[in-house]
């Protein structure tokens, strides 16, 4: 075992002993060794230098290859990498950063790609349990015309924790497919930052899953995202969902630029939103173009709030069905004009079947349409909203010398006649026949054929949307 030389003995071998130390770690030239007999490798011994002014990438791709192949994680020091190519994960490999705000990989002008791909090369091979952490990718959106954070194509089971992507021109990170098409699947991306996407000329925005599905986002934040392109529609989004069976959980939506959408599920299903809070959205906080996803105790505050057209908390369009709004507590803008409604159900392309129960609707400034649209469809359940009456009860009384009385409901919503009940409560005294007639917006009238004289006509009744 190689030791130092100990003062007082060692006599007349002090120089061996000394050198044998010193080969362990340096090589004949006195050059150090590259550290792949340990635990991990340190990207320094690969030429990088960290400074924010030398191209990395050459030395930082020799790095991680190397790690790659010794099966050992890579670290990376504090400092600044510019990146000049794309770095290229072509298998599992484990990359530490030296902290989130410590060590920064940024896309050098022009670069217009990826900071980092993923690419196994061969149909139908994921990339499964990479692990990249603690580091933050600048995507320097000014000086690109494409790419942005992370293109994860093909990743499984990858974990990415503690990132920071930020200024990202097209998207901070893509989960996408295998090469040939297959899904990628169950990555986990936790404790990770998305920001400052709204001053790029491209979608400026957060995630992308695109072929990729039961992935996991989990306690991260999605602030001041939203460039001035948008990759469908007329809003920018900073978390595009096109492959559905996501677990949203706990994450932060903030603010954002150019009446950017929070969350925007397309013709995908089963996507959960979950305890996440939306604050102060420019756009649509969560718009689901999908079925069968949930919307779970989450809080919605001033909608539309930071953008320049009222804009909703919930909003479900275009043949949107069986999907479930529940338990959360959403508030208008305190601001006036901001707000359209706090939930909203189109009936673009036969939406319906949806369900809209127990969530609490708050009035700071007033809707500019109403707290809550919908289509209309028979098929939606609303119920038990605090803050929108669906179903209200009461008794009325047709008076001596009268044939009719006006009937206050105090209902949200215009009730259709076939959902107002009335029952007599007693024997209508000269009156044989009644009816119902005038649903509105405040009240609905109950009439008797002839005037009940001194019994009067008395009805227990109930009137629901």
């Amino acid at each position: 075992m190689a030791r130092l030389p100990v003062p007082g003995s060692d006599g007349g071998v002090w120089g061996q002993v000394l050198n044998e130390f010193l080969g362990v770690e340096h090589n004949a030239d006195g050059t150090l060794k590259l550290r792949t007999a340990g635990t991990y490798l340190q990207a320094t011994d690969y030429g990088v230098q960290f400074d924010g002014s030398t191209d990395d990438a050459t030395a930082l791709q020799a790095a991680i290859d190397a790690a790659i192949a010794a099966k050992k994680p890579l670290m990376l020091p504090p400092g600044t990498a510019i990146i000049g190519t794309t770095l290229t994960v072509n298998s599992a490999v484990t990359v530490i950063g030296a902290g989130r705000e410590a060590t920064t990989l940024k896309a050098t002008a022009s670069l217009n790609d990826y900071v980092i791909t993923f690419n196994s090369g061969q149909n139908g091979v994921a990339i499964v349990g990479a692990h990249l952490c603690d580091f933050t990718i600048d995507g320097n959106s000014a000086n690109e015309s494409a790419g942005g954070g992370i293109k994860a194509d093909g990743a499984v089971q990858c974990s990415f924790e503690r990132l920071h992507f930020t200024s990202c021109y097209d998207w901070g990170l893509k989960l996408g497919p295998m090469p040939g098409g297959a899904f990628g699947h169950h990555n986990r991306v936790m404790q990770c930052l998305f920001d400052q996407g709204g001053l790029s000329a491209g979608f400026g925005g957060g995630v992308w899953t695109t072929s990729s599905d039961e992935n996991w986002f989990i306690s991260s934040d999605f602030e001041y995202l939203g460039g001035s392109s948008n990759p469908i529609g007329s809003n920018p989004i900073m978390f595009y969902d096109q492959a559905g069976l996501q677990h949203i959980t706990g994450a932060n939506f903030v603010a954002g630029l150019h009446n950017c959408i929070g969350v925007r599920v397309q013709n995908a299903k089963d996507t959960k939103i979950v305890a996440c809070t939306f604050d102060g959205i420019a756009g649509d906080s969560v718009f689901i173009a999908g079925t069968r996803c949930m919307i779970v105790g989450n809080m919605f505050t001033s909608p539309g709030d930071n953008g320049s057209a009222a804009a909703s908390g919930v909003h479900l369009e275009f043949n949107t069905h069986y999907n479930v709004i529940t338990g959360n507590v959403l508030e208008t803008a305190v601001n006036a004009n901001k707000t359209r409604s706090l939930i909203r159900e189109e009936s673009t392309g036969g939406s319906g079947d949806n369900i809209i129960t127990s969530n609490t609707l708050v009035t700071n400034a007033a809707a500019t349409v109403a707290l809550l649209e919908s289509s209309g469809a028979a098929t939606t359940i609303i119920r038990n909203n605090v803050g929108y009456t669906t179903e209200s009860s009461g008794t009325a009384t047709v008076l001596n010398g009268a044939t009719s009385i006006a009937v206050t409901h105090n209902l949200s919503v215009t009730p259709a006649l076939g959902n107002i009940s009335v029952t007599p409560t007693n024997s209508l005294g000269s009156a044989t026949k009644f009816w119902i007639s005038g649903a509105g917006a405040t009240q609905f009238t109950i009439n008797v054929d002839v005037d009940p004289g001194a019994t009067t006509a008395t009805f227990a009744w109930t009137a629901r949307r």
